[in-house]
């Protein structure tokens, strides 16, 4: 079961799990809903992710970090997602590397793992849709990989922008600063500068203290990456 309204764009992922909000909401299962304001840190590096989350309302953001304490934007997850999927067993230093915080405020449902797993043996079609998450999110996470390593700066902030500027915005804008979409596009603040007071100058992009607002989605297309382009563009 495939939600018809999905939203799987890089970098943002809304409604993938839409239509199962009635086990949330009446299915007789353990969970608790929880609201957090903009700027909350929901889980920091050092703890492991016990708890997953329906998301009602808002914009969850996911960082990882490292021992020296920095941090990089990885995704956003917006109404109707479910993150993470995970299990009570970890094995890997990755996990405790993950950073989750209220990018806006946000409503959701909070659940532990193995109710996660008890709605999953009650209903398959879940499973399946979670498998099918875990795929499009490996494949994104291939795509930032390859990514980092042969785009510009230019081409990183234009896709970025591109890829949320009719996903996720608040206002009219992609609620991000500077420094947040030089996190997410794995490069510094300089860059970002340079890159906006280009994007500005050509007429692209207006940013202000809401975000930015793309002004030319077509001539930002043009500067970023094949990945993140509409389909059938």
């Amino acid at each position: 079961m495939v939600d018809a309204d999905i939203t799987m764009s890089k970098y943002y992922f809304e409604h993938d799990f839409s239509s199962f909000l009635p086990l949330f909401t009446g299915g007789g299962y353990k969970v608790v809903r929880e609201r957090f304001a903009k700027g909350d840190l929901i889980s920091s590096q050092g703890e492991t992710l016990n708890n997953g989350y329906y998301i009602i309302s808002g914009i969850m953001q996911l960082k990882v970090g490292n021992e020296e304490g920095k941090e990089r934007s990885l995704a956003f997850f917006g109404p109707g997602s479910i993150f993470p999927l995970g299990i009570d067993e970890h094995h890997y230093r990755m996990e405790y590397a993950m950073v989750e915080s209220a990018l806006t405020d946000v409503e959701a449902y909070r659940f532990n793992f193995p109710e996660l797993q008890r709605m999953v043996r009650d209903h398959p079609d879940l499973g399946i849709r979670m498998i099918e998450h875990y795929c499009d999110f490996t494949s994104f996470l291939f795509y930032a990989i390859s990514s980092a390593s042969y785009s510009t700066a230019l081409t990183k902030v234009a896709s970025v922008l591109y890829a949320l500027s009719d996903k996720m915005t608040v206002a009219g804008s992609v609620p991000l600063g500077q420094a947040q979409v030089a996190e997410v596009a794995g490069v510094s603040k300089v860059q970002v500068a340079r890159a906006y007071r280009k994007l500005t100058e050509g007429g692209v992009i207006k940013a202000g203290h809401m975000g930015v607002r793309v002004l030319d989605r077509s001539a930002l297309a043009e500067l970023a990456e094949y990945e993140v382009l509409d389909e059938g563009r």
